[in-house]
């Protein structure tokens, strides 16, 4: 992946239209928030997007305005590309309410086969070649299979049976309830409960890891309007949906030895029937 010599603002590569310079000038948007000024964190994470430097070179930000990303090939001997933002989570004012720069969301364009897809947040350091979710201190919420998985480390869990799996056009979402020091997920603007809950309220990035060559996602920090209802009373109504499983350390293993089994010899992608990608019953879109 992108070195740590490697600047933090690489610009985004053009795709068509000639073989210009990227512009990496954002457009101005009629639907960014008003009350979010030029200096403020929000608006320093929608203005640099992914910080392609973190991921593998093949990860390719296709328009740097539309904030789109997609992956051309994966890297050798990795079983996927995270993309992190170049900032992490900020706490809202006090009294203010959820909105950019405590949450995100992703839309998902192209979930490709195998839906090898995740979203959630991760320490400054992060493998890029890592499933967001597989290493120390980082929580993923996976397309393929509905399941949360969090790195041991201040989140503290493994695994767990966490929602439904996804379908291409979704958009799921990901914050941190700072009261609470819960971080959820939501998916198409409904609130799927607490997925974790932090020790301490360290900086975490957000992170998408895509694992299969042709996946196109579409990330929003708020410079649109989010799919979940972001009221203040919608951010009061934030619970703990429950006590979160702590598995044997097994489950992570079991769950690398499935995707390798899914790709099949020589790093190929075979076609997986409806068990092998999780859509059994209780896991239906």
């Amino acid at each position: 992946g992108g070195g740590a010599a490697a600047s933090a603002a690489r610009p985004a590569v053009a795709v068509g239209g000639g073989g210009g310079k990227a512009d990496t000038t954002p457009a101005k948007s009629k639907s960014s928030p008003s009350k979010s000024p030029a200096k403020s964190p929000a608006a320093r994470i929608a203005r640099t997007v992914l910080d392609v430097a973190d991921a593998d070179k093949d990860a390719v930000l296709l328009s740097h305005t539309r904030l789109l990303a997609m992956v051309r090939s994966l890297p050798r001997h990795a079983p996927c590309v995270t993309l992190r933002a170049s900032a992490p989570l900020m706490q809202p004012a006090s009294g203010a309410e959820v909105g950019p720069g405590a949450y995100f969301e992703v839309r998902v364009n192209d979930i490709g086969v195998l839906r090898e897809v995740a979203i959630g947040l991760v320490p400054s350091a992060y493998p890029a070649g890592q499933r967001v979710g597989w290493a120390e201190g980082a929580i993923g919420y996976m397309g393929d299979t509905g399941k949360t998985f969090s790195g041991v480390g201040a989140l503290g869990t493994v695994e767990r049976q966490y929602a439904a799996s996804w379908k291409a056009g979704d958009v799921v979402g990901c914050g941190i309830n700072y009261d609470t020091k819960e971080v959820y997920f939501t998916r198409n603007g409904e609130y799927l409960g607490a997925a974790a809950k932090l020790r301490a309220l360290e900086p975490l990035w957000p992170a998408v890891s895509l694992g299969e060559a042709g996946m196109a996602i579409e990330i929003n920090f708020g410079t649109a309007p989010f799919a979940w209802d972001m009221r203040p009373d919608a951010a009061a109504n934030l619970t703990a949906s429950g006590s979160v499983a702590v598995p044997s350390p097994k489950a992570v293993g079991k769950e690398r030895a499935r995707v390798a089994r899914l790709r099949g010899k020589g790093g190929e992608s075979p076609l997986p029937t409806v068990d092998d990608v999780g859509a059994g019953p209780g896991n239906v879109p």
